[in-house]
């Protein structure tokens, strides 16, 4: 047959097909093909009150203080689900997704752990935005958490060493009184540092706008007034910058304005 003719055959009997077998039909399938190739309804049951996310920084703070290690840039974040209710105590067989700052991240527990840990790199004064959403083995989302990390910058504070350092905080100048014949210790506490002691800190002394080369102890500076007279009140700076040696980039300044006053 020429194959003029044979392609003229083929387009009949496609015609013919077509309209013995509409399109329409070629999509019909049996019930029980479409139904397993849809998504489960999600079997396990949990509300938002059930789970909450919790989170430290290791980041170092004063014992004694009453506020919470921030992070600051570099430092370890963990964050912990804790369950509230039974329902979140028996939690099971679910997959445990964590996002930070919208972006899926592996964890140092391993995949699916309901505990999550990080390294802030965000700058001082801004956030990180954690997110938790758990599923089922059939990728039915059943809960989603979301909290909120500060990122903060170090800080030094100086106070004498009779007050009570912990109790707060503040990066402002503060100021002491002394007398003449008086002596005083003033001591550095820093925060937020990404060190596990004050100690592992190195302290730059200045007083008066002169650098100390040494100190007895490298966190304190002791301040004597000598005795006599004065004529009127006077005031001297005491300042200290906080390095971390094993991060220079880390460090805060602190400093108290000191009157010497009559007796």
């Amino acid at each position: 047959m020429p194959k003029k003719y044979f392609s003229i055959v083929c387009l009949a009997i496609s015609y013919w097909l077509l309209a013995v077998f509409p399109a329409s039909a070629q999509l019909d399938l049996p019930g029980s093909l479409l139904l397993g190739q849809q998504q489960k309804p999600p079997t396990i049951k949990i509300n938002s009150g059930d789970l909450v996310l919790v989170w430290s920084a290791n980041t170092y703070v004063p014992p004694g203080y009453p506020g919470k290690a921030l992070p600051t840039y570099d430092s370890m974040v963990k964050i912990s689900t804790l369950p509230m209710t039974k329902a979140g105590e028996n939690l099971q067989n679910v997959i445990y997704n964590w996002y930070i700052d919208g972006a899926q991240g592996p964890s140092a527990y391993g995949e699916k752990a309901k505990d999550f840990l990080f390294k802030a790199s965000a700058a001082a004064g801004s956030y990180h935005s954690a997110t938790l959403k758990i599923t089922d083995s059939d990728n039915n989302q059943l809960l989603s958490l979301t909290t909120i990390i500060p990122v903060t910058a170090p800080v030094t504070v100086l106070s004498m060493e009779s007050s009570p350092s912990a109790a707060a905080y503040s990066s402002a100048a503060e100021t002491a009184s002394l007398s003449p014949g008086q002596t005083a210790v003033f001591a550095a506490t820093p925060y937020f540092f990404n060190v596990s002691t004050p100690f592992s800190l190195n302290y730059q002394w200045t007083f008066d706008n002169a650098e100390i080369t040494r100190t007895e102890e490298k966190n304190k500076f002791s301040v004597k007034i000598a005795d006599g007279d004065i004529m009127e009140a006077f005031t001297k700076n005491l300042g200290v910058l906080a390095v971390n040696p094993f991060n220079e980039i880390e460090r805060a300044a602190g400093d108290i304005k000191i009157t010497i006053s009559k007796n």
